[in-house]
């Protein structure tokens, strides 16, 4: 059960939003790599404002997760950011997350009743 996530803002300095958004693309592929993080979602809410929403099982996860970013993001934050990113630790109260996209980082594939059946046989 998913039960504490980690919430990071961040602000692209203006000439540096297609480098953002490159990142958060490469990120995704890091992340489904990694046993403790259950979901992960890289956004846009403005111009050049970005985010990252990450959940785990556990605050043994977070932690293992975070111990790691927290490297990367350093690295990257003076090149890429205007100000420092803002990361607030979150507990999940509620929420439903689809068990192959919460391992996976992605959508089941659709299988209509004919490939269903075959499947079966």
């Amino acid at each position: 059960m998913v039960s504490v996530g980690v919430l990071v803002r961040f602000e692209a300095k203006a000439d540096k939003v297609d480098e953002v958004e490159a990142l958060l693309r490469a990120l995704v592929a890091q992340v489904q790599r990694e046993e403790s993080t259950n979901a992960w979602f890289g956004f846009r809410l403005g111009p050049t404002t970005f985010g990252v929403f990450h959940a785990f099982s556990d605050e043994a996860g977070r932690e293992t997760h975070m111990t790691e970013a927290r490297e990367a993001i350093r690295a990257k934050a003076s090149e890429l950011f205007g100000v420092a990113p803002t990361v607030d630790d979150v507990d999940i109260g509620a929420g439903r997350a689809h068990r192959h996209a919460a391992r996976t980082g992605t959508q089941p594939a659709r299988v209509d009743r004919r490939q269903r059946r075959e499947r079966h046989r």
